[in-house]
């Protein structure tokens, strides 16, 4: 087995998540999804970014600053990374990358600033996500393109509240990873069109064998929604591993 964001030879894939799944590296801690992530800005996104294109990375984790951003997944171009609060793997971003402390809802630049920005398992910690998608949508270049994935499950949008009262099962450890303020379900993207955004769903390596997916750490229905203003931005992310739906 192997990771390609560490490039390490792996024994054996470790569990991770609630409720545990295989997948997390034992050397870089990556996942099936930062895996696939990685693979997609190294080989089908970054590549066809012009040399001046900014990216914007909200609460970048660990994981994203030392691998994603600092192992040359992004190429040369500069990452702008924002969190409400500077922590400690933020000051190991490396140039041109840089770090500003600022709220996702009240973001200070510019309109049509950015060419990428990742929005990775964050909007369900944001207290009014409604806002913050509106944000996104106006520092999103005409034609660039958002990645705002998140954990969603079937059924209405529901507050961590209403979630614990259904799930008593569940503790306090499964909504610290998969967000303290609410648990998303199918109309999630009635929130991204009333944003102003279209959306697509799109799923990797659909055509590979599950030895190739097994043996790299990746899973069949693991899928990237990407927003825009322009939908002729999807053609940043052709590629024959790729399919649109």
């Amino acid at each position: 087995m192997y990771c390609w964001i560490c490039a390490k030879e792996v024994a054996e894939f470790l569990p991770y998540g609630i409720p545990p799944k295989r997948g997390r590296c034992p050397h870089c801690a990556a996942k099936p999804r930062g895996r696939l992530l990685g693979w997609l800005l190294k080989q089908v996104l970054c590549p066809r970014l012009g040399a001046t294109a900014r990216l914007l990375e909200v609460g970048a984790s660990k994981f994203a600053v030392d691998y994603l951003l600092n192992c040359g997944f992004v190429g040369g171009h500069r990452c702008t990374v924002i969190d409400l609060r500077r922590l400690r793997h933020h000051r190991r971003l490396k140039a041109p990358n840089n770090f500003v402390q600022m709220d996702l809802t009240r973001m200070g630049f510019r309109a049509e600033s950015f060419d990428l920005i990742l929005c990775n398992n964050t909007l369900p910690y944001v207290s009014d996500d409604r806002q913050a998608l509106r944000e996104i949508r106006r520092c999103l270049k005409p034609d660039g393109l958002a990645i705002i994935n998140t954990h969603r499950q079937p059924g209405p949008t529901m507050s961590v509240s209403e979630h614990r009262r259904l799930h008593p099962d569940l503790g306090n450890d499964y909504y610290a990873v998969n967000g303290d303020q609410r648990v998303y379900g199918d109309d999630f993207f009635d929130r991204v069109r009333e944003a102003g955004l279209g959306y697509r769903m799109v799923s990797a390596f659909y055509r590979r064998s599950e030895k190739f997916l097994r043996s790299n750490g990746l899973k069949r229905h693991n899928e990237i929604i990407f927003a825009f203003v322009n939908p002729e931005a999807l053609e940043r992310c052709r590629h024959e591993d790729l399919r649109t739906t």
